[in-house]
């Protein structure tokens, strides 16, 4: 358990309970609305580096991941696991990346569309349309799936937080630079 409950703790006195707020309770993971803290990182294969946002959540693994291979484009994977629905959820044609309070319609870019492991697996061709939107987020980002652009459902994942990865980002750029 983080050290900082311990000290959030200990300022109550011995007849009195502190009551943190649920910010503050959601910032030291004692919950977590089913959404383990997601983890950022800068990664390689052969012949590419890759820049990875990884979050357990109750529903299933989600997976963002901005790729920059030595030759070739820019491209954008998001895995995540679609349950029962994977079967229907892979006939649906409207994409979206989330960011921040915003989203954008992104089907025209769509590289591939699997199912691996149950999972569902998509790649993007990034554009610097696609890489204004993903550089200006801030708090969080995500790619869904839904049948119609003014569908009340999706599949996929809208909220991952995305501060790790916008401080990484910049660096990522200046070695993959544009594509």
């Amino acid at each position: 358990m983080d050290t900082k409950v311990f000290a959030l703790a200990s300022q109550a006195g011995p007849d009195e309970a502190t009551t943190p707020s649920a910010d503050t309770l959601l910032a030291l993971n004692v919950i977590n609305e089913g959404r383990k803290p997601v983890k950022w990182t800068i990664e390689s294969v052969t012949g590419a580096i890759y820049l990875k946002g990884e979050q357990e959540t109750a529903l299933g693994m989600n997976k963002f991941m901005l790729t920059c291979p030595a030759r070739g484009p820019m491209a954008l994977y998001a895995i995540f696991d679609a349950g029962q629905n994977t079967d229907d959820v892979m006939t649906w044609s409207t994409h979206w990346l989330f960011f921040d309070e915003g989203k954008m319609q992104i089907e025209d870019r769509l590289y591939n569309k699997s199912v691996k492991n149950g999972w569902v697996n998509l790649i993007y061709r990034v554009d610097a349309t696609l890489l204004a939107a993903i550089v200006g987020a801030k708090s969080v980002i995500g790619v869904g799936l839904s049948p119609a652009p003014g569908a009340a459902i999706f599949s996929g994942f809208a909220y991952m937080p995305f501060e790790g990865g916008a401080a990484k980002l910049p660096g990522f750029l200046q070695v993959c630079g544009p594509r």
